[in-house]
């Protein structure tokens, strides 16, 4: 004879309850548009090479969920950066296997945590520390090497520049990775706010406010384009005291508090490196190179083909 429904069963009924495999393609599409979005901010970060740009946010969303959640949502990291391949302008093969390198680079780098023996999102020990490193270098380097081979073989980044796009993605990645992920592991485990998270989160934002407009005086002082490292160096005393005082949900808020607060002002021309409409103008001109190559190879096959 079955038993009765709980009251908590008849008050949620059929509707409110979902399946597995519902949560995880709700899990998955939003795993998919945060991708995207990330992958937004970081095209307006300033490209170290051929418009790969220097911070790749995405990178840290992909390997966190895949580290909390399972390997079961890495497709939804292929869609998401094909889409954000695509958006980009990249053609289509070039963003599948660039959106192919991200979801294997997160599966690496959660892999890797998965199977590291006890490891602890919460990074308190040296130990998780390192492992966090080893992931993040992993992680970056399966998405460089995947990476930048779909843009050679697709004929959008010449060989002689592999090399040095390589870098570039493995940079963005890694760094990616270090600044987001540790930030969605701490939150995650301890979700509820309180003062001193949001203190962290405005010293980051007054840490953040003073780079920029330190990198505009040193700027405008020495005529130096590329100010925002030296203002970094300048600043480095006061930017770790976060990492002496707080516990780890704070230093990591504190950090993605800092790159936002960067991203938004070097996007909006407010840092000395280059205002965000010339960097725009750069990738749409390293864009519009990509494509008058690929112009030539199609007029260069049809003058073969003609008798």
């Amino acid at each position: 004879m079955n038993s009765p429904p709980s009251a908590q069963q008849a008050r949620e009924g059929p509707a409110t309850r979902r399946s597995p495999l519902g949560r995880d393609l709700l899990g998955a599409a939003g795993l998919a548009l945060a991708y995207v979005l990330a992958a937004r901010v970081g095209f307006h970060v300033a490209p170290l090479h051929a418009g790969v740009p220097a911070l790749w946010l995405a990178s840290g969303v992909a390997l966190a969920v895949l580290a909390l959640r399972g390997p079961r949502l890495a497709p939804a990291v292929l869609v998401g950066g094909a889409a954000a391949g695509a958006w980009s302008g990249l053609p289509l093969a070039a963003a599948v296997g660039a959106g192919a390198g991200a979801a294997l680079a997160a599966l690496a780098g959660a892999l890797l945590l998965a199977h590291a023996h006890d490891f602890q999102p919460t990074l308190r020990r040296g130990r998780d520390v390192f492992l966090m490193l080893a992931a993040a270098a992993s992680a970056a380097s399966v998405s460089a090497t995947v990476g930048t081979a779909s843009l050679w073989f697709s004929g959008a980044e010449p060989a002689v520049a592999s090399i040095g796009a390589w870098l570039a993605w493995w940079g963005g990645d890694a760094l990616g990775v270090l600044i987001l992920a540790p930030a969605v592991f701490a939150w995650t485990a301890q979700p509820r706010p309180d003062r001193v998270a949001a203190g962290a989160i405005a010293y980051g934002m007054l840490i953040g406010a003073g780079l920029l407009v330190a990198s505009n005086a040193l700027g405008e002082a020495f005529a130096v384009r590329t100010a925002l490292p030296v203002a970094a160096f300048a600043l480095a005393p006061v930017a770790v005291l976060p990492a002496i005082r707080f516990p780890l949900r704070e230093v990591a808020s504190f950090n993605l508090t800092v790159a936002a607060v960067c991203v938004v002002g070097v996007a909006g021309g407010l840092a000395s490196d280059a205002s965000g409409p010339n960097r725009l103008r750069a990738c749409d001109a390293s864009r519009d190179a990509r494509d008058a190559r690929r112009a030539d190879a199609h007029a260069l096959c049809d003058r073969r083909r003609r008798p």
